[in-house]
């Protein structure tokens, strides 16, 4: 499989994603700090998880790289039945 450039870009946007709000980078927003009333952390946690939510649509609707191309002739033939393949009792 042929990964192109724009999807190893998103590929390495999603790693930068996990290291910064799944890992040891979520401690950057740990500071005395409030925004909009809430602290640092929670702010960084909620943009963590909006920007996943880009990412997940992202990787499941507009990279190349989730699609599966099957061609035609690799198709599994449909079974083709007959009364006369009936079991009779």
């Amino acid at each position: 499989m042929i990964v192109s450039r724009r999807d190893k870009i998103w590929m390495i946007v999603a790693v930068i994603w996990a290291l910064l709000f799944l890992g040891p980078g979520l401690l950057f927003f740990n500071f005395d700090v409030t925004v909009f009333g809430m602290p640092l952390l929670w702010v960084g946690a909620i943009l963590g998880w909006l920007i996943g939510i880009v990412l997940v649509y992202v990787a499941g609707y507009k990279l190349t790289c989730t699609n599966v191309e099957i061609r035609e002739e690799e198709y599994a033939q449909p079974i083709k039945a007959d009364i006369s393949d009936s079991i009779q009792a």
